[in-house]
């Protein structure tokens, strides 16, 4: 059978079978489900556009909409739709497949589809919505626990809760110390305190940036804020003595 191959890893081999099973259909829903897994087809090639195509072609289908597999081409046209940059689109298709969803023991990709509903909103510039978002793909178990509660923690910040954004960084680090968004989050924690003119929390963060991720461009940014730390607190020249010659070569 054609989805057998697909599952086997045979990606294009099945897709011309996929095509002529619809031509004497004698199974409405299986017919449905052939468009359904020719999307999924041309998400391993990569194509996003013939996908969201295949996608559409099975949710509009005769007898799609009995198939075990009608909530998934919902996450499969939002996500083709969320690879092209139509994040509104894609949006409604990952809430109506977050929503049907709900409660359900095998729920497939629904902490994933809440994490993209999160960027969604942020992509958009709400920040309370967004923050909901990560905040549930968090709850229903999100294989991206870093990523999650680092976007969370940012969106309390823009949204002007620091106290907030303060938290959820600090947690973060917290409990993955070696997170590959330590940076980021160093950096939000410093300037955060910066704008909640907490100088000395603010250089400690900075200085954290320096000596547990040298050499990198995180660190060359935090010889800047060092150094406007200083003026801030009215240290003059000879407190930037610290920053040494790296200061004038940051781009």
């Amino acid at each position: 059978m054609p989805s057998t191959c697909f599952a086997q890893g045979k990606s294009k081999s099945p897709d011309p079978f996929f095509s002529r099973s619809r031509t004497f259909p004698e199974d409405a829903t299986l017919a449905a489900e052939s468009h359904f897994w020719q999307g999924e087809v041309a998400v391993k090639a990569g194509s996003d556009g013939p996908a969201l195509s295949h996608y559409r072609a099975f949710l509009n289908a005769p007898g799609a909409f009995n198939s075990e597999l009608y909530n998934e081409g919902e996450y499969g046209a939002a996500y083709a739709l969320f690879k092209q940059r139509k994040y509104r689109d894609a949006l409604i298709g990952f809430r109506k497949y977050a929503d049907a969803t709900q409660g359900q023991t095998e729920a497939g990709h629904r902490a994933d589809a809440l994490l993209r509903i999160g960027d969604c909103f942020y992509i958009d510039k709400d920040y309370p919505r967004a923050v909901d978002a990560y905040s549930q793909s968090l709850t229903d178990g999100t294989t991206q626990q870093q990523y999650a509660s680092y976007q969370r923690a940012r969106c309390k910040g823009l949204d002007g809760d620091l106290d907030g954004a303060l938290a959820g960084m600090n947690e973060l680090l917290s409990a993955f110390p070696t997170t590959t968004f330590k940076g980021d989050a160093l950096t939000s924690i410093g300037k955060t305190q910066i704008e909640r003119n907490q100088m000395d929390d603010a250089r400690r963060a900075f200085e954290q940036i320096r000596q547990e991720l040298p050499g990198s461009a995180y660190a060359k940014r935090a010889l800047v804020d060092l150094a406007l730390i200083a003026i801030k607190q009215n240290r003059g020249r000879r407190r930037l003595d610290f920053v040494g010659p790296d200061f004038l070569q940051i781009p």
